[in-house]
């Protein structure tokens, strides 16, 4: 299980309960994923840009 792998995952977080996921797609922008995922109009979009 995701709580397993380390203590810095929150017991119950949307990730652990399948409704949530974290990714990336090599060579498109962060930005971009952003903007097609809002598009779709299928649920919440978070957006965490690195600093």
């Amino acid at each position: 299980m995701l709580r397993e792998s380390g203590p810095g995952v929150a017991k119950h977080s949307y990730h652990t309960k399948g409704q949530a996921m974290d990714f990336h797609i090599e060579g498109v922008s962060l930005a971009n994923v952003r903007k097609a995922a809002l598009s779709l109009r299928a649920g919440g979009v978070g957006y965490y840009p690195p600093q």
